[in-house]
Parts: C-alpha cells; sequence; structure tokens
C-alpha cells in the first residue's frame, strides 16, 4: 500500500462540523463523512434540507463517481421500512439524525453508524456503513430499535438504495442471477439474482450489488424510482411482493438486517469482477472456514438408504485408496427422522466401530441429518406437538411424504442445535450435511407456518424467523466446534440450484444440486460445469457441493477436472472402480492439493470457452489464479473436433511463468501478456480433457 493510501485509510472519516454529545441543531449546517480507503471512496451526508444521502461513491483505480449530478441525487433515500404503516427513510421528513459513531475494528475496517430517529414512529435506525482495508466495496446494514412502549410491526424493507450510473444510460448492461446472465437494465430480481450487476458496455466500468438477504425474502431491483422514473439506480430489500417481509420488534427490541455490499469494478483489467467478486466475498461475507479444502465421498447414490455395516466399510477402503479424506455416511443410518437413534437392523454395533476404522484410514468423518422434517414418532414431536407447523387450514405439515415439519422459529430449534452437537461429539465429526425442508422447500410446497405463535403470527413472520433461527443454528454450532464444516443443502434452504450470501455467512457449504450421473446419456459433469459457471463469479467456489457425480462412470478425467472447479464430492460404488483408475484420481487429487495449499487461487474465477451455455459439440473450461499468477486451467473438448482451445485472462499479472500439462507432462514458459492477450493450448493427443498448471518463474532463474 502506498504512503498515500495509508493516510487515506487511517484518516477514514472526516466531518465538515464537530458533532457535540448533545443532539445535533437541525438548522446547522450539512455534515459529512468520508470513507476512503484508496481504492473506493464514499461521502456520506446527512442536512437539514435532504436529510441522508451519499454525494460522492468514487473507484479510485478507474476515476469513475457513480453519483449522479446533484439535481437528480438529492432526496433519494438510503434505505426505507414501513413501521405501523408508516415509510421511515432517510429523507429528513421522515427522521432526524441523533449522533454518529466513527470506528475501526480490529482488522482495519473503517466503520460508520449513522443514528437517526424517525419523526413519525417509535423507532430509531442505525444506518451502518463498512469499508475494509483494501477492499472494492462498502458494506451497508440497518439496526432498527423499537422505542415505544409496544411491538412495532416492520414491513417494505429496503436495507440499501442507490443511484448510481456507471456511464450514460444508452451504453449500459446488466446481468441477474449470480452475475453472469445478461438482463435488462431495468429488472426485479428474485431469490436467485444474488450478486447484480450494472456496467458500461464500452469503458467496462460498473457495480456489482451483493446481497445477503436470505433465500426467498431476497429482492434486488435496477433501474425503478419510486412508480414513475427509470434511472440507473439499485434497491435491496427484503421481498415485498411474491413472499412479503414482515417482522415484529418488541419494546426496547432491535431488528439487525442482513448486509448489502455495492463493489466497483472494471471488466477486462485486474479490477475484473472475476477477480474482485470472489476475492471480496470470500474475505468479507463466507464464513471461509473451509481452510483445507476437503475431498469427500458421500454415500447417496446409488445406495441411497439401502447401506449397511459390511457395505459402508467396503466403500470406506475404496475410498481412503482413491484419494478422498472425508467420508460422509448419508440417508438410511437413522431409525428415524429427528432421532439420533441408529438402525441396528443395518448397523447391528453402531456407527462407533464404522467410525473408528474410517479414523484409522485417514479419513475425516461426515454424517447427514435432517433438520426440521422429523417422524411422527420422533421423540420431540412426540413431547412437544405445539412445535409442529400447520397448513391454512390447521392440518399438520406434511413433506414429500417423508414426514411432518417442526417450525425451526418455534423453541425447537434449541432442540436441534443439541440433538445435531450429540452427533458431533459422539462421532468425532468433521462435516455435517443438515438437509430436507423446512416451509420454504424445492418441491413447490406453500411457504410459511399458519398457526399462531408467540413468535410469530403470520405465515409471512414465520418465514423470516426460520432464516434467523437457522442463522442461530449454524452460529452456535460453530461457536462448539469451531472446526466443524456445516452443510446447509438446498433442500434446506429452500430453492433448487439455490447458494446466496445469507447461507455462506453461517453455513460454510451448500450441497446445491442433484445432477444425474448413473447412466451413459445423464446429464453428467457437463451439467455440473453449467451450474459452476453460472456461480463462479459470484460464490467462493469451493462451498458450492454439485452432487451427485459418481466417481466409477466414465471418464476419470472429465470427473475429476469437473470437480477441481467446486467443492469436492463424489458418490457412485467405489467397489467399481478398479485400481488404475483410482491410482489416476488419487494422483489428481494429491496435484490440486499441492497447488491449493501452496497458492491462493480462489482469488478468482474465470469461465472460458463455450461456458454460458456449455454443450457437447463445443469445448468449455475454466481458470481459478491466484492473484501472483500461479494457478491451474481446466479445459474440455467434449464431442466437439477442437484441437486446441484459445482463451485469455483479463489482468492477469506480468512476467514468465512455468506451465505445466497434466496430460502429457510437457513443460514451457509463457509470458503474462500473453494471458492477457490471446494463449493457445493444444489437447493431448487422444485424450478430452488437458489441465495445466502455472507458477511464476523467479525473476533470477530463466
Amino acid at each position: 500500500m502506498t504512503l498515500r493510501c495509508s493516510l487515506l485509510f487511517s484518516m477514514f472519516l472526516v466531518t465538515s462540523a464537530a458533532l457535540s454529545a448533545q443532539r445535533p441543531d437541525d438548522s446547522a449546517q450539512s455534515r459529512v463523512w468520508v470513507l476512503d480507503n484508496g481504492v473506493v471512496r464514499r461521502a456520506v451526508s446527512y442536512s437539514f434540507q435532504y436529510g441522508l444521502e451519499t454525494l460522492e461513491w468514487s473507484d479510485h483505480t478507474s476515476g469513475h463517481d457513480f453519483v449522479l449530478p446533484e439535481s437528480v441525487h438529492h432526496g433519494f433515500n438510503e434505505f426505507q421500512v414501513s413501521v405501523d404503516g408508516k415509510p421511515v427513510s432517510g429523507k429528513s421528513s421522515d427522521v432526524r439524525l441523533e449522533g454518529v459513531t466513527e470506528s475501526t475494528s480490529s482488522d482495519g475496517t473503517a466503520q460508520l453508524a449513522v443514528r437517526l430517529e424517525a419523526l413519525h414512529a417509535p423507532v430509531e435506525v442505525i444506518v451502518h456503513y463498512e469499508l475494509a482495508k483494501g477492499e472494492p466495496a462498502v458494506r451497508q446494514f440497518l439496526e432498527i430499535r423499537d422505542t415505544g412502549t409496544a411491538p412495532v410491526i416492520l414491513q417494505h424493507l429496503t436495507v440499501a438504495n442507490g443511484l448510481l450510473s456507471p456511464g450514460p444510460e444508452k451504453e449500459l448492461v446488466a446481468y441477474g442471477g449470480y452475475g453472469e446472465q445478461p438482463r435488462e437494465t431495468y429488472f426485479t430480481g428474485r431469490v436467485n439474482d444474488v450478486a447484480v450487476l450494472l456496467e458500461d458496455a464500452k469503458t467496462g466500468i460498473g457495480f456489482a450489488v451483493l446481497s445477503e438477504v436470505p433465500g426467498y425474502l431476497k429482492r434486488t431491483e435496477l433501474g425503478q424510482i419510486g412508480w414513475s422514473q427509470w434511472k440507473p439506480a439499485f434497491s435491496a430489500m427484503y421481498e415485498t411482493d411474491l413472499f412479503p417481509f414482515q417482522r415484529t420488534i418488541a419494546a426496547g427490541e432491535v431488528f439487525k438486517t442482513a448486509g448489502v455490499s455495492v463493489l466497483l469494478y472494471q471488466r477486462g483489467t485486474a479490477s475484473d469482477p472475476h477477480w474482485r467478486i470472489p476475492e471480496y466475498v470470500r474475505d468479507r461475507i463466507a464464513s471461509n472456514r473451509v481452510q483445507v479444502e476437503p475431498w469427500i465421498y458421500n454415500t447417496w447414490e446409488p445406495f441411497h438408504k439401502e447401506i449397511s455395516a459390511g457395505l459402508v466399510a467396503q466403500l470406506m477402503q475404496r475410498a481412503a485408496a482413491t484419494g478422498f479424506n472425508l467420508f460422509t455416511l448419508d440417508d438410511g443410518w437413522e431409525l428415524r427422522y429427528g432421532d439420533n437413534t441408529v438402525d441396528t437392523k443395518k448397523f447391528p454395533e453402531g456407527l462407533d466401530p464404522l467410525f473408528a476404522q474410517a479414523h484409522k484410514l485417514g479419513l475425516e468423518r461426515g454424517l447427514w441429518s435432517p433438520l426440521a422434517l422429523v417422524d411422527l414418532k420422533s421423540h420431540d414431536f412426540l413431547q412437544h406437538p405445539e412445535w409442529a407447523c400447520h397448513e391454512p387450514d390447521g392440518s399438520l405439515r406434511y413433506s414429500n411424504s417423508s414426514g411432518i415439519v417442526l417450525s425451526l422459529a418455534s423453541p425447537y430449534k434449541y432442540a436441534v442445535i443439541d440433538r445435531i452437537s450429540e452427533l458431533v461429539k459422539r462421532y468425532d465429526l468433521s462435516y455435517v450435511k443438515l438437509d430436507l425442508t423446512t416451509v420454504f422447500n424445492a418441491y413447490g410446497e406453500q411457504p410459511g407456518c399458519f398457526e399462531k405463535r408467540e413468535e410469530y403470527k403470520t405465515p409471512q413472520e414465520s418465514s423470516e424467523r426460520i432464516y434467523e433461527a437457522l442463522d442461530l443454528i449454524a452460529n452456535t454450532l460453530h461457536e462448539r466446534f469451531p472446526k466443524l464444516l456445516i452443510d446447509y443443502t438446498f433442500e434446506l434452504w429452500g430453492e433448487k440450484h439455490l447458494i446466496d450470501y445469507g447461507l455462506l455467512r453461517v453455513a460454510d457449504l451448500d450441497w446445491m444440486s442433484n445432477i444425474g450421473d448413473r447412466f451413459a446419456d445423464d446429464a453428467g459433469p457437463l451439467q455440473a460445469r453449467t451450474l459452476l459457471y453460472q456461480r463462479g463469479i459470484a460464490i467462493p467456489v469451493n462451498t458450492m457441493l454439485i452432487g451427485n457425480l459418481q466417481a466409477e462412470m466414465p471418464s476419470w478425467q472429465d470427473h475429476a477436472a469437473t470437480v477441481m472447479g467446486s467443492g469436492h464430492v463424489f458418490l457412485g460404488d467405489l467397489r467399481q472402480v478398479d485400481a488404475r483408475t483410482s491410482a489416476a484420481y488419487r494422483d489428481w487429487i494429491g496435484r490440486y492439493q499441492r497447488l491449493s495449499a501452496s497458492a491462493k487461487i480462489s482469488d478468482s474465477f474465470f469461465p472460458l470457452g463455450s461456458w454460458r451455455q456449455p454443450r457437447v459439440d463445443r469445448w468449455d473450461g475454466f481458470a481459478r489464479f491466484a492473484r501472483t499468477g500461479d494457478g491451474m486451467v481446466v479445459l474440455f473438448r467434449n464431442q466437439s473436433s477442437a484441437t486446441s482451445a484459445r482463451f485469455h485472462i483479463p489482468g492477469y499479472p506480468d512476467g514468465q511463468f512455468r506451465v505445466t500439462s497434466w496430460g502429457t507432462g510437457v513443460t514451457w514458459t509463457v509470458s503474462g501478456s500473453a494471458l492477457k492477450d490471446a494463449l493457445e493450448v493444444r489437447f493431448p493427443p487422444g485424450q478430452n480433457v488437458e489441465v495445466i498448471e502455472l507458477h511464476p518463474v523467479p525473476a533470477n532463474r530463466p
């Protein structure tokens, strides 16, 4: 960091007028606070005329200020919420400045907290801004406190608004989904719009809105201001139309919203979103407990629940021989859903001897367990039938013919914590796969619990409370077991293929999909890569467990190379994997482990070739690089006639780099400028997959 940047960061907050300990005089001049870390600069103001607003939002790298002229942005809401039907926003007609707190956290993050008193509702709103050292994004969240003597109901909650423009409107392009899906520049996002981007097509200058609002509560809009104006703008909110948000807070209670980060970038440079977004999400949003990436074998397919002690013992032997280091026993071990009792018909001696065997083989232990879906004979339901969710007609909520759903918004959540903790302690688990539906689910059943209880009175509020409970469960388990990896599956979170920042702030992994891979015509690795490529820019790829790739299916190179792009999980009947293939898997897994241990290849993710819609008649691939240039390129010929693949990596560092082919063992040297411009790599003769590994050549070596 330069001296100038260091000084800017150490002086991250500048006020144009000192704030006294007393309530500020509303007639005084406006106050301005500047957050500047040498990468981005944001100036926030409060004035009697306009209230809270952003005056400047600049990227030092590109020199672009995203804030529109004063005549347009004055009076634009920084946030908005309805309190008992009364609007509360950052406008001076809604709030009065109470005070400001400026601080720096232990890791150097600049923090600004602006405390506002609502004029027409009994609440206090604290708007928090965070700017971490060296990061290209400002993170914002709200704390809303009930200052009255009775509960209030929050609805229509917008955590962050911004009237930002990367360039002239006619030059703008937008992306939704996970930041890679081309969209119209004015659109309403939904549950899967995790990263929304708006950029200038000519300059590549843009911003990304990264919303941590969980699951179905998420809604991010581009372009609309009120009901009559269309301007370059964003609103990151809790869903208010398809799944209405509602949250009651009691007198004195504080509701803390999810965070929203706005990240600035310039495509085609070292500030490209394929560099900046993966780095930022890894370091500032995701829980990031996956320090050593596990290679997981899971028993679900092809066996499903038909497992036994003898079968599992054989699979453990084969998993260790094939190079996997974490063995997960999936569904079928338990006597009934919702209890920890082992089915002794399948496992006469329980699970202890099997997990002892795993330890001797050098395997970490993982176990599957349902969370909210339980058996009618489960202990918790028999003892507390009042914890059950109900349908609108008052009947019990059943799910997928597998059992009944207990409400995680009830005290049941504490029983869940104790039950999963018991499993972790009993079997010394390194990983838990927490699965099956809550009340948002992947099977089209109606969301929400319709009974009324102390915690909620409406199905809308029950949904929000359930997401809060999922936060509590993961956070408590991590406090008790700091090294435990927690997998919140797509069925638990509530949408096929869904992974988002709300999940990743508390859990470590997400079994986010199930791909068919048992027969020659199944979707297999190609469709696994489709999911990967669409999400890799926005989601740390090592958090995505894409099931159900089968280790015994051909080709092993296609399977192993695909899994190197995401979280590493395999299924299948390992007894059908011959010794030669097992050794080949072990070799490539070992190479990957050495590379990922020596370089931060999670600094970036670049999909290559025909990646927007991978298809059998064209090549595709991906690259994962550290900022140093260390990393790998993985290429798939598929059934195309391609003899080589040509690609480039924007922002790749300068210098000389040693390239090693995993397919042929041949090494050669390339320049960083060649990778930035165009590099052509030939597929090895007779092989459809090529993996090349790159490392910088030391300056004192040829």
